[in-house]
């Protein structure tokens, strides 16, 4: 099970580690990353079977959040306190066996001092940290995938491994990891052997294009709230004036599915909407994405669904902004509003 081990906690960066693991499907394919949540054998020592997954992996990535270190249980103690965390167990592997760790800080999060953690997670904050954030997820997610390359061994592809040496590993309720196989893209399905052909093969990507060519639908958006304007006009090439409503100022791109809304008075970015036929991701989610992934990975929304031009409109607060999944009657997603929260 070589490869790199994602560890994060759900009730503080599982947006980001959800979106994480949709950009390095991107890079590397959709079989290339892996993500589980029902491995683990029953009636088997989980700390032992925790310890022995990562003590097979390359590098491991602690995503830190604002709410990492003080992360509390149902009885209100502190999970970094418990010494059968699944968070504090997956890390405390990984130090002992000086597997290279990197601290992966969200949003503006920072390492808590040495002396605060307990003694087998001290040695986390001598390790050199790496920002993820909203403003430049791709760019910092870029920087981690090329320090990632220079810490994983040179190892043949994932495809012609052994079928008793790849191991397939698990996740569960407290903490979840990922786990991908870099390497080149398959070799092409003609020189594979007929039973070989099931194989997955990595998808291309397409390059960036104009907004009247039709690849443009399957970009994730390139701007975020609080965007001026002019920078949202020039990634997007938009030369038309503004359309007014209400109090606001916004431009419609159908080709792309999306809408921008910006604050009349200052002229920044406040709400984007994206509708068919927008291909790319709003927070690891796509358009047509089903309500139980949407559950799964953000939980419940923090008020209770309501009814929405004929859709239910699921909405949570992530990192200073509401995001808002409106679902329709097939149980999809059909529209996601991005807005600062207030």
């Amino acid at each position: 099970m070589a490869g790199i081990f994602i560890n994060y906690r759900r009730d503080d960066s599982r947006g980001f580690a959800g979106r994480l693991s949709d950009q390095l499907r991107r890079r590397f394919g959709e079989r290339a990353v892996f993500m589980d949540v029902d491995g683990m054998k029953p009636g088997l020592d989980f700390v032992q079977q925790l310890d022995a997954q990562v003590s097979q992996c390359d590098a491991v990535l602690a995503i830190i959040g604002a709410n990492w270190f003080d992360a509390r249980d149902d009885k209100g103690q502190r999970r970094l306190d418990n010494d059968h965390d699944y968070v504090r167990v997956e890390l405390a592997s990984a130090l002992k066996r000086d597997i290279p760790v990197i601290p992966v800080l969200v949003d503006g999060a920072t390492l808590p001092p040495e002396e605060a953690l307990p003694d087998d997670l001290k040695s986390l904050v001598r390790r050199h940290a790496m920002e993820l954030r909203y403003t430049r997820f791709n760019a910092d997610t870029h920087a981690l995938e090329l320090a990632l390359r220079n810490l994983l061994p040179r190892r043949r592809p994932w495809w012609v491994l052994p079928a008793a040496g790849v191991t397939v590993a698990a996740a569960f309720a407290g903490a979840a990891f990922i786990i991908f196989w870099p390497g080149a893209t398959p070799p092409d399905s003609a020189t594979l052997k007929p039973e070989a052909q099931s194989l997955p093969t990595a998808p291309a990507v397409t390059p960036p294009t104009n907004e009247s060519e039709p690849g443009r639908a399957s970009e994730d958006l390139r701007v975020a709230l609080g965007d001026s304007i002019d920078r949202v006009k020039a990634e997007y090439r938009i030369t038309t004036e503004p359309f007014t409503s209400g109090t606001s100022l916004g431009f419609n791109l159908p080709l792309s599915g999306i809408r921008f809304f910006f604050k009349a008075a200052d002229q920044t970015l406040e709400t984007i909407r994206v509708d068919a036929p927008f291909g790319g991701r709003v927070e690891g989610v796509r358009i047509g994405d089903p309500i139980a992934g949407i559950l799964w990975r953000f939980g419940e929304p923090y008020a209770a669904p309501w009814d929405f031009t004929g859709n239910k409109a699921h909405a949570y607060r992530i990192s200073g902004r509401v995001v808002r999944f409106d679902i329709d009657s097939a149980g999809k997603v059909a529209t996601i509003f991005q807005s600062k929260d207030k």
